[in-house]
């Protein structure tokens, strides 16, 4: 049925100003509309904004933290040809203001009258994938872009690349993708897997990226998964935002490649940002918060300023009650003979504070905590702090600092002092060293708990996807998307099914 034509006094037309929504259409949105949508609507916007950064107007060459874009304008002195041209390619681009109001007088010198006559709105939707982006970017240049491929190298063990590897993670500013990280990973949860870690270097040869695949499962479903999930809350493609589409290119050219390896690539725990599911076509299984603190301040006041009178209240009250009912001690693990003794500390808080419902330092993850922060502490990268009470530690904080951030990984505290909130204090306590000492931004990691929105001012969110290939590879993907939807007593039989 062909489009009616865009009649703009129906669309300026008020409809019953008194009518509200359906009670079940909140219900639907929240089910039906993907929570990271915005999040890929920012990073499509900004894919078009590296490549048609000259064509668009002010203010829009930024775009502003939390933003969810309608649409990417572009400035044009030949609108009609640019919708014909953009028509043509298959691309449904948007007239921008192409009537006026009957209230706004017909001001033809006016800069408004000149932004309707220029602008026109590129597609930012968050279905795009990497062709459509291209093909985008094509139709509105007028002529096709050259975009030389990245060349794959399979990469025999972690330490091959050395220097490089180390310097792409910290320009990344990724802790989970540090070689430290992955190879403590591979050691103790890789076993006898199928290694298919790949570099992507440029015509120049300079490495621009790292893909660091294994073979999880061989059977009955063989299934691809980036190296660290389980203990790693930042996963997937090792690259800077600005590589993402050529690096996407180059991880579909590998999938191709080595299609006789895998029937389902799993993907957890990926940047939301980054939009490599609707890159790579993937299945959406879930979005999960990722919170962090943007420090903008010069110091601990000027963050407090920021917060409610109550939270200040609560930080400066809490300690200083400690502090006159104990001897209150913060204490750094900064000692190499006294680490394992440290981290046992640590094990035994966390279990005291949530018994059975983590699985945060289960079975072989403690060991292979102990091995990274043993690593971490020589690089000078291992913040676990202590909050000690007439000499007996009462909580614990274990995390990292890396790349000019400070990450909050676990934590723990003696249920015994639940009431004198210790977590809260020495998490503040953390806070405030982190701000002292200049960090750019605190961040507190994968989950939506309450207590990180009130310290938290940005989240960046995490996706997780599924790509199935062939009709055995297709299936799975489906098993594995209908049991992210399922409680976790009825998600093990599925999941142990699909392999």
């Amino acid at each position: 049925m062909p489009a009616l034509p865009y009649d703009p006094v129906a669309d300026f037309e008020l409809r019953e100003l008194e009518s509200l929504p359906w009670s079940s259409t909140l219900v639907l949105l929240r089910r039906l509309v993907a929570q990271d949508a915005a999040a890929a609507r920012r990073a499509n916007y900004r894919t078009l904004l590296r490549e048609l950064a000259a064509d668009v107007p002010e203010p829009f060459a930024e775009l502003p933290d939390g933003a969810s874009p309608f649409y990417f304008p572009v400035r044009t002195d030949r609108k009609s040809q640019l919708l014909s041209r953009l028509a043509d390619s298959g691309i449904k681009a948007l007239d921008v203001w192409s009537a006026t109001h009957p209230s706004v007088p017909g001001l033809p010198d006016s800069v408004a009258a000149r932004r309707r006559a220029t602008t026109v709105g590129l597609p930012v939707h968050q279905e795009l994938g990497v062709a459509e982006l291209e093909r985008i970017v094509d139709a509105a240049a007028a002529s096709p872009r050259t975009r030389p491929e990245l060349r794959l190298e399979r990469v025999a063990d972690v330490d091959s690349l050395a220097g490089e590897w180390d310097a792409l993670a910290r320009r990344v500013g990724n802790i989970f993708a540090t070689r430290e990280w992955i190879s403590a990973w591979w050691r103790h949860h890789g076993r006898d897997k199928e290694w298919l870690v790949t570099a992507c270097r440029n015509l120049a040869g300079d490495l621009v990226a790292i893909l660091p695949l294994y073979v999880s499962s061989p059977r009955p479903v063989r299934m691809l998964r980036f190296l660290g999930h389980g203990a790693g809350d930042r996963l997937g493609p090792i690259c800077a935002n600005a590589d993402v589409v050529p690096v996407a290119r180059a991880l579909s050219r590998l999938l191709i490649e080595a299609r006789t390896m895998w029937d389902v690539l799993l993907v957890e725990q990926i940047p939301a940002d980054q939009r490599w599911g609707a890159l790579l076509h993937g299945t959406h299984l879930r979005f999960e918060a990722s919170p962090s603190l943007r420090v903008h301040w010069d110091g601990f006041e000027g963050f407090l300023a920021s917060r409610s009178r109550n939270f200040r209240e609560q930080v400066r009250g809490r300690e200083r009650r400690l502090r006159r009912e104990h001897r209150l001690h913060f204490r750094l693990s900064d000692e190499p003979g006294r680490l394992q003794a440290d981290l046992t500390t640590l094990f035994g808080l966390h279990a005291n504070r949530w018994g059975g419902g983590s699985q945060a330092f289960d079975g072989r993850r403690q060991a292979f905590h102990r091995d990274f922060a043993a690593r971490a502490l020589e690089r000078g990268w291992l913040r676990l702090w202590f909050l000690e009470l007439d000499d007996r530690p009462v909580s614990a904080w274990y995390g990292f600092r890396y790349a000019g951030a400070e990450w909050y990984y676990q934590g723990g505290r003696d249920p015994a002092f639940e009431r004198a909130a210790v977590g809260f204090v020495l998490l503040s306590h953390t806070v405030r060293a982190a701000i002292e000492d200049g960090v750019s931004e605190y961040k507190l990691l994968r989950g939506d708990e309450q207590y990180k929105s009130r310290f938290a001012n940005a989240d960046d969110g995490l996706e997780s996807f599924v790509v199935g290939r062939r009709l055995a590879g297709k299936a799975a993907a489906a098993g594995v998307a209908v049991a992210a939807a399922l409680p976790p007593a009825a998600r093990r039989p599925l999941t142990g099914l699909i392999g």
